[in-house]
């Protein structure tokens, strides 16, 4: 590979060290190689936001939740499970994803 640099105004070609060349094209093999695991690990995320998404719907919201009247210091069983689940992909899985996904790009 060749490259040029300038010395006193002029452009002088100067010959890219092989060890060079080969610490460049294992690196970029192994960046690449890192991106292509995460993608997968954050199709393995959305995978798991889907589930939890689906068990958060399978659980019927409480007269409790649905009224939000005076949730108390000990809610019941589904609202529990519904908060817990929502925050956890709001707070949680999802920015995981966002960021991960950004990183992989």
């Amino acid at each position: 590979m060749l490259t040029g640099k300038i010395l006193a105004g002029t452009l002088e070609t100067v010959r890219t060290p092989a060890w060079l060349r080969q610490t460049c094209s294992v690196m970029d093999e192994r960046e690449e190689n890192t991106r292509l695991a995460l993608l997968a690990v954050v199709k393995d995320l959305e995978d798991m936001a889907r589930r939890l998404t689906a068990l958060h719907d399978t659980v019927p919201a409480s007269p409790q939740e649905a009224s939000l009247v005076d949730l108390g210091a000990d809610p019941d069983m589904a609202t529990t499970l519904r908060a817990v689940i929502a925050a956890v992909l709001a707070d949680s899985l999802r920015p995981a994803i966002d960021h991960l996904r950004a990183a992989a790009a």
